[in-house]
């Protein structure tokens, strides 16, 4: 959930633009605007819930898995929709194995199950090696008047998405729990 509030909808928005444009190198935005919005989101969160201990790996994990996220879209732009699925869920099923794993072996504490987790994200972020050699393929990098027209488009479709989880959830606003 994290990771779609640091993208701001640029994941969809990449795919609209570059479904009827041709694809060009957008990762000198990307980056930045990844590692800026995970590091207020995550000091952010560390500072609510009191997670000081945890802050280097809440933050790493939002980068990796917001970039992962942005890969997706990559691959589902080139037609790989089963290759974007493993890098989008992935990181379910290997951080499932390697908890089976190491939970039979070796007597594992909570610190230790989010390292576990965050290296469960970097397998599936090896796939931005092939997003690196295939963007070095492209002709130009994007201008920023484009870029900022995707960023646009993206925070588009973040406040629908946004609109539609509150609208759907809104009973759980109005009934009382008791």
């Amino acid at each position: 959930m994290c990771a779609a509030i640091v993208l701001l909808g640029i994941d969809k928005s990449y795919i609209k633009y570059f479904s009827s444009n041709s694809l060009e190198r957008v990762f000198k935005y990307i980056a930045p605007l990844i590692i800026l919005n995970s590091i207020i989101i995550s000091s952010i969160i560390t500072y609510l819930y009191g997670f000081g201990d945890y802050q280097l790996s809440i933050l790493v994990c939002m980068i990796v898995f917001s970039f992962t996220l942005f890969l997706t879209s990559y691959a589902r732009l080139n037609n790989q929709y089963g290759i974007a699925q493993f890098i989008q869920t992935g990181h379910k099923i290997i951080f499932f194995i390697l908890v089976l794993i190491l939970i039979s072996l070796y007597d594992i504490s909570s610190f230790s199950i989010i390292n576990i987790f965050t290296i469960s994200f970097l397998i599936p972020f090896l796939y931005i090696i092939k997003y690196f050699v295939d963007e070095r393929s492209f002709k130009s990098y994007i201008s920023f008047d484009r870029f900022k027209k995707i960023i646009i488009y993206g925070f588009l479709f973040f406040s629908v998405n946004i609109l539609n989880l509150l609208i759907v959830n809104m009973e759980g606003l109005v009934i009382p729990y008791f």
